[in-house]
């Protein structure tokens, strides 16, 4: 869902910049804030959907658990 939102930011912004409404969408801080949200949401996506795979094993579990907060700790974002 954020991602979509992402996409359809800049065309909305377009379209009301246009209709001379003004921005009534975030500001850049929050969008900044959306957008770090959204990768480290992924981040975690990959992880969950290999834990659920039928060939997931323990060995291959400890190792997601481990990648994950260091993909995470990668990310410079604030909420990452």
């Amino acid at each position: 869902m954020l991602t979509r939102f992402l996409e359809a930011k800049a065309p909305i912004d377009n379209t009301l910049k246009e209709l001379d409404v003004g921005s009534k969408c975030l500001t850049e801080d929050e969008v900044a804030l959306v957008i770090d949200f959204s990768e480290s949401l992924e981040i975690i996506e990959v992880g969950a959907t290999a834990l659920c795979r039928h060939a997931a094993i323990v060995s291959k579990s400890e190792k997601i658990f481990e990648d994950v907060p260091k993909k995470l700790a990668e990310e410079t974002g604030a909420i990452s």
